[in-house]
């Protein structure tokens, strides 16, 4: 199962980008535990639930890593993209999840309101603090 998304935000994509991929940021704006390894085959571990590795990462352009949370069938993951481009409004983030289990409860989640509360809201209020 995947899930995509167009998401926007009145920042540059270097901004959202470094929110997203700077372990320090990304606590800051979601509040919670974040370990990043900011390299390919970096770990990653967010919330002490959701694990992955990196797979690419190109500077203000593209974050691509694999995603997996604790409660999944055993080492089934998903891939994460981020591709940032930048709009005059800021940026625009083209989003895709694939590879969502294709079992109960997975495939009931609304993807789209779970990201939004996990990621799009508290970013843009962190970005509306920092103006």
């Amino acid at each position: 199962m995947d899930f995509e998304d167009e998401i926007q935000f009145n920042a540059s994509p270097h901004e959202i980008y470094e929110l997203i991929i700077d372990e320090k940021k990304h606590q800051e704006f979601s509040n919670a535990y974040v370990e990043i390894e900011r390299k390919i085959d970096g770990k990653c571990n967010w919330y002490n639930s959701m694990f992955g590795e990196i797979i690419s990462l190109k500077q203000d352009r593209q974050i691509i890593h694999t995603w997996r949370g604790n409660d999944w069938p055993e080492d089934h993951y998903a891939t994460v993209y981020f591709v940032f481009k930048n709009i005059t409004e800021g940026t625009l983030i083209e989003f895709k999840l694939k590879g969502i289990p294709d079992t109960e409860p997975f495939c009931s989640i609304d993807w789209k309101a779970g990201w939004e509360v996990a990621y799009w809201k508290p970013m843009r209020e962190w970005l509306k603090k920092r103006s």
